[in-house]
């Protein structure tokens, strides 16, 4: 959670607390019908009575009073302990779901790497190089969209759009895009065009697509978010992504588009990434969590933090003078009379943002972790890697894409076109058998 919004929580749980002692500093004359007890006993000589004494004038309390003090406290430090052992094991499963989010993150770059440096379409492979570049497009998109499926999927989401055939929709929306000869892209566009480089070879010239992926990745969020379509079973949609991912994958080692040498390297960081997903969703809030340990703890220590104010109330009222114990006027508190207040607030504050962060501990992907920066940052890097980490003032790129090679020697391509809306309305997320869209709408428009 952001530190900001916790400050903020803090704040108002303290105000909340302090209003409530501030009320019954005031009111706690007309409150004993009610049973809450909060004046001392006081002495003969009340006068002699020093500020906030709250010990009673009987040196022999009686034993029932005694034994009840022993055991809030006892119960006090039971549920602290407890407090404070699933806070110590929650961030151990918080760090650790973090450590397989960044495998994650890891290996989905390194494969995007792979398929755009690595891929290659020559006069012997059977794919082409329009053909292999709308198929490398569409595992960007594949790669993009995995961790998302795979966060709402630990988040319990069980939404099954059809997010494979999106991404190949989206795939052919970026290849438009890139080519200039869509008109969904306006503006000083360079189509398709050729010029001439070193060595006489004639290389097509792209455009640049800004925050593709981006955009692709926080409207794909929204649409699982916002989807109605639910099944009783838990979601595959990240299984479905790696299967049409390693489809693609071997089809691309069959139709030799991928040198033999990196083959195996490749199919290893699939793997990989498919294993570190499922190691994520270990940590999820469906999965191992002690739910009967978790409540009661939370239970119990709301009653302590509400129960210590009422229980210490004599500390608050021991500024009434004397002479309007017994009346019913309403008298302001001292200033010095507000420090203890402050004191018992803050104490119980404490203990109700100990239940919450308990609480985000075990729920990582809901609310202990910031997954909106990993998605996001996936996403991000694949855009970066895409256009070349906008490296088009150099004379010649250092590894050029292989699938396609660019030509940005002597100028600069048009820049500045960010895509616009990506995804279609939420029928087309849904499957043809169960009542979807067959014709996509367009996935782009110019912003």
């Amino acid at each position: 959670m952001n530190p900001q919004v916790s400050a903020l929580c803090f704040v108002r749980r303290f105000g909340l607390f302090f209003s409530c002692l501030f009320f019954i500093s005031l009111f706690h004359r007309k409150l004993e019908w009610l049973g809450l007890q909060c004046r001392p006993q006081l002495a003969a000589d009340p006068g002699a009575r020093p500020p906030f004494d709250v010990t009673q004038t009987d040196s022999r309390p009686d034993r029932q009073v005694q034994e009840s003090s022993v055991t809030v406290i006892w119960a006090e430090t039971l549920i602290t302990t407890g407090a404070c052992f699933l806070l110590a094991q929650g961030f151990f499963g918080v760090r650790a779901a973090r450590e397989r989010m960044e495998r994650v993150r890891h290996t989905a770059t390194n494969l995007a790497y792979s398929f755009l440096k690595a891929t290659k379409a020559t006069t012997d492979t059977v794919h082409g190089r329009e053909q292999l570049e709308l198929l490398v497009y569409e595992c960007l998109a594949l790669l993009t969209a995995f961790p998302i499926a795979l966060l709402e999927d630990a988040r319990g989401n069980t939404c099954e759009p059809a997010v494979t055939r999106y991404c190949r929709d989206v795939a052919k929306t970026l290849k438009r895009l890139r080519s200039g000869d869509d008109a969904i892209v306006t503006g000083p566009v360079s189509s398709c065009e050729s010029s001439s480089m070193a060595g006489g070879q004639n290389r097509p010239r792209y455009v640049t697509v800004d925050y593709f992926f981006e955009l692709f990745s926080l409207q794909l969020l929204l649409e699982f978010r916002r989807q109605g379509l639910r099944v009783k079973l838990p979601s595959i949609a990240p299984q479905h992504i790696l299967y049409k991912l390693r489809n693609h994958f071997e089809n691309m080692v069959d139709s030799r588009n991928i040198d033999d040498r990196r083959t195996p390297i490749i199919r290893e960081n699939i793997d990989m990434l498919g294993l570190a997903g499922r190691e994520c969703g270990i940590f999820g809030m469906a999965d191992i969590v002690p739910i009967t340990f978790l409540w009661s703890v939370w239970v119990a220590g709301w009653i302590i933090a509400v129960y210590n104010p009422i229980r210490m109330c004599s500390m608050v009222v021991a500024w009434v003078p004397p002479q309007v114990q017994d009346t019913d006027s309403v008298v302001f508190p001292p200033f010095r009379t507000m420090l203890p207040m402050a004191g018992l607030s803050v104490l119980s504050a404490v203990v109700t943002a100990m239940m919450a962060e308990m609480w985000r501990m075990w729920d990582p992907f809901n609310a202990g972790i910031n997954c909106y920066g990993w998605t996001q940052g996936i996403a991000m890097e694949i855009d970066a890697m895409l256009n070349e980490f906008s490296e088009y003032d150099a004379d010649e790129l250092v590894r050029p894409h292989a699938y396609m090679t660019p030509a940005y020697r002597g100028s600069s391509p048009p820049r500045g076109l960010v895509p616009g809306p990506l995804l279609a309305p939420s029928p087309l997320m849904d499957d043809e058998e169960l009542g979807g869209s067959e014709t996509p709408e367009d996935m782009a428009q110019t912003v």
